[in-house]
């Protein structure tokens, strides 16, 4: 099916487990994370079940709530363009419900929200891929790559960190994935142009 389909929403989804989504899986770049700590001595309140009297009760809310806002014609306000990518994306119902159900924390998200997505941005700098990109930009600047072109030695040096070091066949996918061009398909000569 190539037809993307969009769906009307009155809130975002919420999944809920007692593991860990680990920070590799795709639901980890997909979603927000909320670290629910163990309860320890402190008293809790019983967990609701699905036939439960509050359970109910704020289910007939919900329901009315959106019988509501649909009868009247309201719509979600649009989301304010404060965020980028897909943070903006998944993002964009929780600020868009906020606005119309409880305005008043919307800047308080807005703020964790961009706090997020500047910790996304220095995770993605020390990534492979950002450290593959950092040095093009240091080997270009110090004058290493003549007519745009470098050795792959050059660059397994320079990505290769203490007792880490990476593969030619590890910069090669990265420079692959980069969009980098290969003007020779292996060994330490390969020129990629930056």
């Amino acid at each position: 099916m190539d037809e993307i389909r969009y769906y009307s929403t009155y809130g975002p989804t919420v999944l809920a487990s007692n593991e860990r989504v680990p920070d590799d899986h795709p639901l980890a770049g997909r979603s927000f994370r909320i670290a629910m700590p163990e309860a320890g001595r402190t008293r809790t309140h019983p967990a609701l079940r699905a036939k439960s009297p509050l359970t109910l009760e704020l289910r007939a809310r919900l329901v009315a709530w959106a019988a509501r806002t649909i009868a009247l014609g309201t719509r979600l306000a649009p989301a304010p363009e404060l965020l980028t990518g897909r943070l903006h994306d998944i993002a964009s119902v929780l600020l868009q419900v906020g606005q119309l159900v409880y305005p008043e924390c919307v800047p308080a998200v807005v703020r964790l929200l961009q706090g997020k997505q500047a910790a996304a941005r220095a995770d993605a700098a020390e990534s492979r891929e950002g450290r593959f990109v950092r040095a093009l930009v240091e080997l270009q600047a110090e004058g290493r790559a003549p007519g745009g072109l470098l050795g792959m030695e050059q660059l397994v040096q320079r990505l290769s960190v203490g007792d880490n070091p990476i593969s030619e066949r590890s910069v090669g996918w990265i420079s692959e994935a980069a969009g980098a061009r290969s003007e020779e398909a292996s060994g330490p000569q390969a020129r990629h142009h930056s």
